[in-house]
């Protein structure tokens, strides 16, 4: 072969290599330019990515802050729910010390005893001791004085005229 066959081989080659490296250069480029398309969405996806981030962030925290309240809010129904049950516990147990008369005594009208539900009669206080929480304290008023014990009613008198 001669030089100039020699050189017209190697040019036939470079002309080949050429043709291929323009072809990786052509698939190359729609790569590129797939890249930067896709890219964009991809840019796009981000974007939106980084808005919904936020938005669950703020969403999280405005939960956060309900689940807050709403704990305040069972504690103070708790301590409010802990007094209703003691009030409730008092008065239960007020109620079963409180004993009521109510309705009619059948009382005798000259020695007041009063008739019991069994048919025998108590002296008045007796009965309501056994019927209510009430005690008696014995005294004589100013009317029975005059009339069971006149000196010391007369005594009595002229004590409270001394000034």
């Amino acid at each position: 072969m001669s030089r100039v066959e020699e050189l017209e081989k190697q040019i036939k080659e470079m002309q080949r290599t050429l043709e291929k490296k323009e072809i990786i250069q052509k698939v190359l480029m729609d790569r590129v330019e797939q890249s930067i398309n896709s890219s964009g969405s991809a840019y796009t996806l981000f974007e939106n990515n980084l808005v919904l981030q936020e938005q669950v962030d703020k969403r999280t925290k405005e939960l956060q802050e309900a689940n807050r309240e709403l704990r305040i809010e069972i504690e103070n129904r708790r301590k409010v729910e802990k007094e209703k049950e003691r009030l409730i516990s008092e008065l239960q147990q007020a109620l079963a010390e409180v004993k009521v008369l109510s309705g009619l005594l059948p009382i005798c009208s000259y020695c007041k005893d009063i008739r019991n539900d069994k048919g025998y009669w108590q002296k008045i206080e007796t009965y309501i001791g056994d019927h209510s929480s009430a005690q008696f304290s014995h005294s004589i008023c100013n009317k029975c004085m005059k009339k069971h014990l006149p000196e010391l009613y007369e005594k009595m008198m002229e004590e409270q005229k001394k000034p």
